[in-house]
């Protein structure tokens, strides 16, 4: 999903469904590249701040940008990744300042085999090691009341 498509697919969600406890957003990376990173990043908090207020009982979390091997809008790689890192670094910090929390994919790199040969796409391993991430991060949410999975090692 791009960004701009959030808010009316969360509108259409409450027309037909009570709100959630919990809201996994994965979005960004379709639009990394097309906006500059300043702008996107200062958009993603906007919308997650309008989401906030549709969405008052409902705690937000911040699924992490998934790196790539290549991007739509750049062939500059290593500067996309970069894009990416800083993106997930400022939304994480956002999100659980507001009491939201972030999901990490340590597994998941351009490098690994849960890439699809498109250089985009999660293989069904890839697909599988994101979902059990977002399962096991819900749970850690709910019974260890951490902000961050997995968990930051220091």
């Amino acid at each position: 999903m791009r960004l701009n498509d959030l808010l009316n697919r969360i509108k259409l969600m409450l027309r037909y469904e009570k709100p959630p406890t919990y809201l996994v957003l994965h979005i960004g990376g379709n639009d990394l590249g097309e906006i500059k990173t300043e702008v996107l990043r200062n958009r993603l908090k906007n919308y997650l701040k309008k989401v906030s207020e549709l969405l008052l009982n409902t705690t937000l979390v911040w699924s992490q940008i998934l790196s790539r091997l290549t991007w739509r809008y750049s062939a500059d790689t290593e500067a996309m990744d970069r894009s990416r890192q800083r993106i997930n670094s400022s939304l994480a910090s956002y999100i659980i300042r507001q009491g939201g929390h972030y999901i990490r994919y340590p597994d998941i790199s351009p490098n690994s085999t849960f890439i699809c040969q498109d250089s985009v796409h999660l293989t069904d391993i890839g697909n599988f090691i994101f979902l059990n991430t977002i399962q096991g991060a819900i749970e850690a949410f709910l019974v260890y009341s951490s902000h961050t999975f997995p968990e930051c090692k220091s």
